[in-house]
């Protein structure tokens, strides 16, 4: 061994990744050109985990309901298929209009009946009913009544889902956000690894807001307010009524969750990303070496111009 490298230190004990790649093996060279490649893929999964859970939020069907009349409201037609008969039920529990008054509100509320009746989609800030003939439309939970415009009662499973979505995107977005910002303002390892923390909380919060599947929404009722006035929400008598004319209520995964497990998968990929992505080293090289050249070119260039750097060459020590 040489007396020139009797103290020198290993390339990779040395790396710096904060700083330019200078006089790197081509190891190390490759695992750094690893990990940029890591970072640029980080800033596109994270994107695509930011808009799975803007939209899980944003749109009316984050789970779809299933609804199933009782046989008493079923018609059966003559090749054997069966049909639901949702004038009947609306009807019978209190809609439309006999007598012709008010029709036109009379005819809305019995339209908005027949959705509750049939399969719909449930979100977090409205829910989807299909209107005639197939067009699916975002309704606001508060509704016009035969007594009024009422608002189902939601439960703390609910409320609770829609906060930890909330929270969930927030955390995910300023991951995302610092991230997008880094090709402008310099980020170093240390703030890209507390990133990583952003996207663990994204994917705990996000992969919570599930539990509505276990809320009153999946309950036959859930909607009981748009059937039973208010001043019989208490009274067996009438809240029986409205449950004989549903059979069963079930909960499926829709667009919205399904969103969510989507957005919940890549936060957790993008957390598992970080320790192996380094930032790439951005060198303002062009406007320096234009200095330098212009310098060397005329030696009193800037020279009394403070905003001109005072760039040496390379023979000055």
């Amino acid at each position: 061994m040489s007396a020139n490298n009797a103290g020198a230190v290993p390339v990779s004990d040395t790396i710096n990744l904060d700083g330019p790649p200078a006089e790197l093996s081509d190891i190390d060279r490759k695992k750094r050109a690893q990990g940029v490649c890591c970072f640029n893929l980080l800033g596109l999964v994270a994107t695509a985990a930011f808009i799975c859970g803007i939209y899980s939020y944003a749109y009316c069907d984050f789970i779809a309901r299933y609804v199933t009349l009782t046989p008493e409201y079923t018609i059966t037609g003559t090749d054997g298929t069966t049909t639901s008969d949702y004038t009947k039920a609306c009807n019978d529990l209190g809609y439309g209009s006999d007598d012709g008054s008010d029709a036109g509100s009379s005819n809305m509320s019995t339209e908005i009946c027949s959705s509750l009746l049939q399969d719909h989609g449930i979100g977090f800030s409205y829910w989807q009913a299909t209107i005639p003939v197939d067009k699916e439309v975002c309704f606001t939970y508060t509704q016009l009544t035969p007594w009024g415009f009422v608002t189902p009662e939601f439960d703390s499973a609910f409320n609770a889902s829609k906060w930890f979505s909330i929270i969930g995107y927030v955390f995910g977005g300023a991951g995302w956000f610092s991230l997008t910002c880094s090709c402008i303002c310099r980020m170093d390892q240390n703030r890209l690894k507390g990133i990583a923390c952003y996207f663990m909380i994204a994917t705990l919060f996000q992969g919570l807001s599930l539990i509505m599947f276990n809320s009153n929404v999946c309950s036959e009722g859930f909607f009981k307010s748009y059937f039973v006035s208010p001043d019989q929400q208490n009274n067996q008598t009438f809240i029986d009524e409205y449950q004989s004319v549903l059979e069963s209520v079930s909960c499926t995964l829709s667009l919205g969750s399904k969103m969510a497990i989507s957005a919940t998968v890549l936060w957790a990929i993008c957390s598992v990303m970080v320790p192996f992505s380094i930032v790439p080293f951005y060198e303002d090289r062009v406007y320096q070496s234009g200095v330098q050249r212009d310098q060397q070119n005329n030696p009193d260039y800037g020279h009394d111009d403070p905003a001109v750097p005072k760039v040496d060459s390379p023979g000055n020590v």
